[in-house]
């Protein structure tokens, strides 16, 4: 993937009350390699916007594109990991790695070699034969992540990745979807309610409002990514800044 765009995409849908603009004419573009984090309140149609992206959800009005090509259907391409992570109970650690490459008819014994691989960058190869129920949450992620990356994406998409984490293993989480992303060279996009965590992941921070959802700013961030980021000064005026287009977000009226 070059690029992604999308353009004057709005997203409704009918209520026993009525009809929900979710996503509102949204305008955005995401190049290759890019980390783009979208913050915004609950109701803003985050997560609306991450199954439009991911060809998941067709919009109401407006178009998605791929390298110039309307995204009509999920690409492979295309990774998505959900807030609660879509892991298989009755499947073992190794088996969840491998269910995406059994759906492309990869054979067992190659998938198998592939998402040992992987389990093991993200330091799960000794876990291999447990359940989903005997990890931490930490370990439940490094999963997910592993599942994602053993089918070759270039767009990594995540919901609210690292929310039922505490702060400290949230923090190295972080970290490895950095290491990760930088290695690989995919873009990512994730959603977040944490304003450190947009400021952290995104290199392009998406901010949005609710009621209808809708993008209000698009903030660069040069300094994501630096080892020292997290300590620095240029970080705590980052969040100052988007923390206070947040409050102007929820002033602000539509249409404004």
């Amino acid at each position: 993937m070059r690029v992604l765009s999308l353009e004057k995409v709005t997203h409704r849908y009918r209520t026993r009350s009525g009809e929900v603009t979710a996503l509102r004419e949204v305008d955005l573009r995401i190049e290759a390699r890019e980390s783009v984090a979208v913050l915004g309140p609950s109701g803003c149609g985050k997560s609306t916007l991450l199954r439009i992206i991911d060809g998941l959800l067709p919009p109401t009005s407006g178009t998605v594109r791929v390298d110039g090509r309307k995204l009509t259907a999920p690409r492979e391409r295309t990774a998505l990991i959900l807030q609660d992570l879509g892991l298989l109970p009755w499947k073992t650690v190794l088996e969840n790695a491998c269910v995406g490459q059994e759906i492309r008819g990869v054979p067992k014994a190659r998938a198998r070699a592939a998402a040992m691989e992987f389990l093991h960058k993200v330091e799960l190869e000794r876990s291999a034969d447990l359940y989903p129920q005997e990890l931490s949450g930490g370990m439940r992620q490094r999963l997910a992540i592993a599942r994602a990356m053993i089918l070759g994406c270039d767009l990594l998409l995540m919901d609210e990745p690292l929310s039922a984490l505490d702060a400290l293993l949230r923090e190295r989480m972080q970290r490895l979807l950095l290491d990760m992303q930088k290695t690989y060279g995919y873009a990512q996009v994730v959603v977040t309610h944490s304003i450190e965590e947009a400021a952290l992941l995104g290199k392009k921070i998406v901010v949005m409002a609710a009621n209808p959802g809708r993008i209000v700013s698009v903030v660069d961030n040069p300094g994501q990514g630096g080892q020292d980021y997290r300590n620095s000064g240029e970080l705590f005026e980052m969040t100052k800044l988007l923390r206070a287009l947040l409050r102007r977000a929820r002033e602000e009226k539509p249409g404004a």
